[in-house]
């Protein structure tokens, strides 16, 4: 299943940024959403991450949640 890591990031960029200091891993910080993803790698202020989908499920209700 096909999805665009650029809207992950955009949707989360700012809250991430907002917490930087308590959580400044974005892969421990996308775990912690637990949106049904694993993030594999991770280039840090780039949009060029890599996700799997670990949930099909709870990442389908997210996809609708958020508009991905």
């Amino acid at each position: 299943m096909e999805f665009n890591p650029v809207k992950i990031y955009n949707a989360f960029h700012t809250e991430w940024l907002d917490i930087y200091v308590k959580c400044p891993d974005w892969v421990i910080f996308i775990e912690s959403k637990d949106l049904g993803i694993k993030c594999i790698k991770s280039c840090q202020f780039s949009q060029d991450d890599k996700y799997e989908i670990v949930d099909e499920k709870k990442w389908l209700l997210n996809k609708i949640k958020y508009g991905f």
